[in-house]
């Protein structure tokens, strides 16, 4: 049967036809035509195509089972030849009137006169909408916010409060104190007018996390403001390593609109305030767009019934000006409260999908998340796609939580470019995979992200063990119905992570760890077995804390980290826990003050049979270097680990090599490994291919032909 054709134009009719002549006014109009079609018998493929132009879209254009086309036919929504449409989830503000001293707003400083101008909120259902992103022709726009300061809690508290016996955790440390209080010093905090928008943004006790917080109530007394959520961690600065900088900022009180780009929100005057980038203070703004939804496009599958949305495909659309999404009251978060569990905070949302391609869009200047392919989500591609300047993580999948239940896997993310992404949760990965397995994540380039770059994760078992335990994070999504009576001993709990047998290979990855501590440019953590990190090119990693190029964290067993390259990491090249395979990597200049190695084991339990085989260690000139290696072996688990056949290179102290590979010796390690110049091709520009003649040949190093995006 003969394609059919349709066509949408921002300025077409509602009641088009959908011929070139007579196109239809949005992709929803059009989702709808398709679906009439389908239901009168055409079982043919369809394509869509979008003229350029701006589609305002104000609900979120949902897809279900029905639209999903004949089997073996594709509905291709995709931008017409040479234009570009581009999906906005916001509406223009206008009507922009100059602040006066007559009218400023509470707490305003006297030099923003003359400089901030207001407008109404958009209205939904005769409401303002409370927004908390804001944009113009830039790009995202600075919420007003306090300087960085520190809690005044001086006590270090426990990783968390005991619980006593009878009380569910979660809902317990929810509510306890040390989550809930935030102690300030005299004038940081007060009772403002504006109390249900304002926000606390912070880092909580561990450096890996932010959290957005409102204001519950003050006590100016006692100096106490207490949170409408619960923190990820307790509330201090005082816990933990000195090096980590821990702090909490105000955010949208009219006290620090004193710069240009920021804006406050007053949704009970239904008013935003704003000081424009830059502006003569006669001119009024004309290209401030406000968001009023976070979720653009959601392909919604019957999950009860088990029918996906199936082979649907986005192609070349742009979509933007997405809200930023909060976590709720609780929360069904996953590790480290970086995601929630099954929810909207995505611009684009598969829940439900088969056979559903997102290709060649971009995905930009948004508060929330690019793309998010939760629950039941298989076969589904995300492929050549642009996502920056967004709030959110790039890409996420999130299955179910742990239990028998494995529905979201053999998932194709390839080819994407993901940059400046986490610009308000500042946790969040460019590429994020939970509880989802057998994917394969490839060739895609990731740069300047605050955290991790790619994160692969999983339940420990602290979040499994339902007697007593301490973790809220993840808690909640146990599917504890499904768990086994057995002990959660190692291969019960295998059974129940699903983020296994994923290939990570030839992504390229730098300038991660921009913002945060403690994490990695490809970290791995909770997850299953089988996954393979392999000819990535992960280099010019940052941070504080423990900080790797390649981390495989907490209870990973039987993983392989295979022909990467690792160039230029302020902490350890590759870390490993437990029992993996560490094997033909090259790794190259490390440096920074903690001593963390170019190679590091760490004990979390049994290391028997792990390995660190045939890999190139070389350091270059610099004032502070890493180790080669580093054993963190309190209890001697690692005496099992086979070190053999590295070859190690100081390009200024060789004798330096030389003592490393003695002291190996003394712990009987590091047989067969030598020390050699491995005769880079020239790795001043980058380029680490061996020659023929290098030494690194004799102990079995297989040559990496070509590694990350560009090679």
């Amino acid at each position: 049967m003969k394609s059919l054709t349709l066509y949408v134009s921002p300025a077409g009719r509602a009641n088009g036809t959908g011929d070139a002549a007579d196109p239809l006014p949005g992709l929803d109009a059009a989702r709808q035509a398709a679906r009439r079609l389908r239901a009168g018998g055409y079982d043919g493929s369809l394509t869509v195509y979008l003229r350029g132009g701006v589609y305002r879209v104000e609900t979120a254009i949902v897809w279900g089972p029905d639209d999903s086309p004949a089997p073996g036919r594709r509905i291709r929504y995709a931008a017409y030849p040479g234009e570009t449409p581009v999906l906005s989830g916001g509406v223009p503000l206008s009507g922009w009137r100059l602040v006066t001293a007559a009218d400023m707003p509470e707490g305003m400083p006297a030099n923003a006169l003359g400089h901030v101008w207001v407008a109404s909120l958009p209205r939904r259902q005769g409401r303002p909408v409370g927004i908390k992103a804001l944009f113009d022709g830039e790009g995202l726009l600075e919420r007003a916010h306090s300087p960085r300061f520190q809690s005044a809690r001086e006590d270090t508290e426990p990783v968390a409060p005991d619980i006593p016996p009878g009380e569910e955790p979660t809902t317990y440390l929810d509510a306890h104190p040390v989550y809930r209080e935030l102690r300030y010093r005299e004038g940081e905090i007060r009772r403002w007018r504006t109390m249900p928008d304002v926000e606390l943004f912070l880092t909580p006790r561990n450096p890996w996390t932010v959290n957005y917080l409102g204001l519950e109530s003050v006590d100016e007394d006692r100096r106490v403001a207490r949170t409408t959520l619960p923190a990820t961690y307790p509330i201090t600065t005082a816990y933990g390593p000195a090096h980590i900088k821990r702090f909490y900022r105000i955010e949208n009180v009219c006290d620090y609109l004193d710069a240009p780009g920021r804006w406050v929100s007053d949704t009970e005057s239904g008013s935003v305030y704003l000081w424009p980038r830059s502006n003569d203070g006669r001119t009024p703004p004309t290209d401030v767009v406000a968001p009023v939804l976070t979720e653009m496009l959601r392909f919604e599958g019957d999950l009860e019934r088990g029918e996906p949305v199936r082979d649907i495909v986005i192609d070349g659309l742009t979509l933007m000006h997405g809200d930023r999404y909060q976590f709720g009251a609780g929360r069904r978060s996953v590790q480290h409260d970086w995601e929630e569990e099954d929810s909207a905070s995505a611009l684009v949302r598969l829940r439900g999908s088969r056979g559903v391609r997102v290709a060649n869009c971009r995905l930009v200047d948004s508060g929330g998340s690019g793309i998010r392919l939760d629950l039941h989500a298989v076969d589904n591609e995300i492929v050549a796609n642009e996502i920056s300047g967004i709030g959110g993580v790039g890409v996420s999948l999130i299955g179910y939580g742990p239990g028998t239940r494995d529905e979201n896997h053999h998932n194709r993310v390839a080819s994407n470019h993901i940059h400046h992404v986490g610009r308000l949760w500042w946790h969040a990965a460019g590429i994020f995979v939970c509880q989802s397995g057998h994917n394969v994540i490839c060739d895609n380039l990731i740069h300047h992200t605050p955290y991790c770059a790619i994160v692969v994760s999983g339940p420990r078992r602290s979040v499994l063990d339902p007697g007593g335990h301490r973790v809220r994070e993840g808690a909640r999504t146990v599917r504890r119905e499904e768990l086994s009576d057995a002990p959660l001993e190692q291969p019960v709990l295998l059974g129940f992570r699903h983020a296994r047998y994923n290939t990570i290979e030839h992504n390229e990855v730098h300038d991660a760890m921009e913002l945060l501590g403690d994490g990695n440019g490809i970290y791995v953590s909770g997850a299953g077995v089988g996954n393979v990190i392999a000819r990535n090119y992960v280099h010019d990693i940052s941070g504080e804390g423990t900080v790797s190029g390649i981390r495989l964290d907490d209870e990973q067993f039987h993983n392989l980290v295979a022909e990467n390259v690792v160039h230029r990491i302020c902490g350890a090249g590759i870390l490993t826990k437990n029992i993996n395979q560490i094997e033909n990597n090259i790794i190259v200049d490390c440096y920074g003050p903690r001593q963390y190695g170019y190679l590091c084991a760490r004990h979390r339990g049994p290391c028997y049979g792990t390995g660190m085989r045939r890999n190139i260690l070389v350091r270059s000139p610099r004032p502070q270097k890493e180790p080669f290696w580093v054993l963190d072996d309190p209890i001697g688990f690692l005496r099992e680990v086979s070190m053999d056949d590295n070859l190690l290179w100081d390009v200024d102290e060789p004798d330096a090599a030389h003592a490393a590979l003695a002291e190996l010796a003394k712990i009987g390690k590091g047989g067969r490994s030598i020390v050699a110049d491995p005769l880079f091709r020239d790795a001043e520009a980058g380029d680490f291919r061996v020659g023929e003649n290098s030494p690194a040949l004799r102990l079995g190093f297989r040559p990496i032909a070509a590694w990350g995006t560009r090679t």
